[in-house]
Parts: structure tokens; C-alpha cells; sequence
């Protein structure tokens, strides 16, 4: 039996990085610079977010939930990204619709989990088209 692997023993963040920078989901990272909230600053989003999202979120890394998104401030969706972050739920998940261009309705399938350090982990799928079909 081999207690690690080779892999285990020699990756080191650079490899992750580029993994979630390569793969083909939309994922963005919340801390929780406090215990409400509106403390959650967004800390990462990889490059198919522009993908999937239909828009380029890393301008918004670095602030704070209501800077970034203040539509989202009066919705349940921070707190729940709160708790999963803070540990105090195991995960979160939800449908949501969103227009993107103000006429095109698209459906994301939001999963949340938490990754330690009072961070979430967010990442989106567009689910439009099995919506549609399963209409």
C-alpha cells in the first residue's frame, strides 16, 4: 500500500490553478470578510465565468457583494452563500434565471460548497437547453 501518491507529493497551487482555470465551468469564490452577508467579497472567478455567465466577472474580484452585485443583496442567495461559507450548512443548491442580453432567458444550475477558510466555492452550470427540453 502506498500512503501517498506521486501526484499528491509533488502538486503544488500552480497545478491546481490552472485546472480550475482550464475546465469548462463557471466558478467563482466568496469569503465571508464578516459574519453577514453583505461581508461576503468575491476572491476568484475563473475564466470560463465570461462563458457561461455571458459576461466577464473578474472586474468584480475584490469587492464586496453589494459593490459587485447590489441586486443580490435583497435575495436569500447571500445568505445561504454565507452559511455554506461560514460552515454553518453543508452545501446549497439552486436553479436560477437570469436575462442576458434583456430579452434571452438563461438557466444556471448554482452549486455551493463550503472550502474552508470561511470561503464558498460557486460554480454555475447553463442548464438552458435541458430546461427547454424537458418542457
Amino acid at each position: 500500500m502506498v500512503a501517498d501518491s506521486w501526484l499528491d507529493q509533488r502538486t503544488d497551487a500552480w497545478l491546481f490553478q490552472r485546472v480550475v482555470e482550464q475546465m469548462p465551468l463557471a466558478v467563482a469564490i466568496w469569503q465571508a470578510d464578516t459574519d453577514e452577508p453583505q461581508g461576503l467579497r468575491l476572491v476568484y472567478v475563473n475564466p470560463f465565468n465570461a462563458t457561461a455567465a455571458g459576461a466577464d466577472l473578474s472586474p468584480f474580484v475584490g469587492m464586496r457583494l453589494p459593490e459587485a452585485f447590489p441586486t443580490l443583496v435583497h435575495t436569500p442567495l447571500p445568505g445561504h452563500i454565507m452559511a455554506v461559507a461560514l460552515e454553518h450548512q453543508p452545501e446549497y443548491h439552486e436553479t436560477l434565471r437570469s436575462l442576458a442580453d434583456g430579452t434571452t432567458e438563461i438557466v444556471f444550475r448554482m452549486d455551493v460548497r463550503p472550502l474552508g477558510r470561511r470561503c464558498a466555492l460557486v460554480s454555475y452550470t447553463n442548464v438552458t437547453e435541458q430546461q427547454a427540453a424537458d418542457r
